[in-house]
């Protein structure tokens, strides 16, 4: 049933960015917009589920090498020893991985960025009706590429601060 539901999100938000960008009467902007969010909405999901996966991972691992110890016998040499040595490993691997990679901060960012657009079209597909759209078009096209944009631009800075600090700790 967890499946279904989290599939099902995913093909409702799916329909719903179809369903706005039917509604934008510039349809190289909704195409534009339609490409753009259907990115942001793959990245924020498929950081969303390696978060979870590898944190679920780090909690359970160590449950299973307490459990594993609890029965373990020293007497017998078997691949109980294996997998006691093993985990320990990956949790520290898993847990290096998910601060390496950053999944949480992706998933905010890239969210974020989703919700933003949203409320934007929201906007922009009422401004539509408006006496003076053709006047201010130019400028709401701005304003997405400025939302798209800002994204961007808080990621290079967090590159940048990230290669700052492998900097120092080099010295």
């Amino acid at each position: 049933m967890r499946c279904n539901i989290f599939f099902s999100y995913k093909k409702n938000e799916l329909n719903h960015l179809e369903y706005v960008c039917s509604r934008i009467e510039d349809k190289d902007f909704a195409e534009r917009v339609n490409y753009n969010l259907r990115w942001y909405i793959y990245k924020a999901r498929r950081s969303k589920a390696l978060y979870y996966i590898f944190n679920s991972a780090v909690i359970v691992l160590p449950l299973v090498l307490s459990f594993l110890n609890s029965f373990y016998s020293k007497d017998k040499n078997t691949i109980i020893d294996l997998i006691i040595t093993i985990i320990p490993i990956s949790v520290s691997l898993l847990t290096s991985l998910s601060i390496l990679f950053r999944f949480l901060d992706k998933w905010n960012s890239y969210r974020y960025t989703v919700s933003k657009a949203n409320l934007f079209l929201d906007k922009y597909i009422d401004y539509q009706n408006h006496v003076d759209f053709d006047k201010v078009k130019a400028n709401l096209h701005a304003e997405f590429s400025k939302i798209i944009g800002e994204e961007n631009k808080k990621w290079i800075a967090t590159q940048k601060n990230r290669n700052n600090v492998s900097d120092a700790n080099k010295t």
